[in-house]
């Protein structure tokens, strides 16, 4: 296994760990992932750096992200659906 292979455990675990679920407040938790990701894209020299580009790719990450959680582990469920309808708001 090479150092860029997917390891879903630890990136679900990095997701619910490092980013915290700020209160169990589904909004800012969709933000904050979102804030991450356009952080990431932005430090890219790419086109992704463009302002309306990069939130949209934020935001689809997030999303995948999101799904990835409840896929992996259903324990916060109804939590994480209400993430994922933050970001389909956004």
């Amino acid at each position: 296994m090479n150092s860029h292979s997917f390891n879903t455990s630890t990136h679900i675990h990095f997701f619910k760990i490092v980013l915290p679920m700020i209160d169990k407040n589904a909004k800012n938790y969709a933000e904050h992932l979102v804030a991450d990701f356009k952080i990431l894209l932005q430090n890219e020299d790419t086109d992704c750096g463009q302002e309306i580009l990069c939130t949209l790719i934020a935001i689809r990450c997030a999303r995948i992200t999101t799904q990835r959680i409840i896929d992996y582990d259903d324990k916060d469920l109804d939590f994480f659906t209400s993430v994922l309808h933050e970001l389909d708001l956004m």
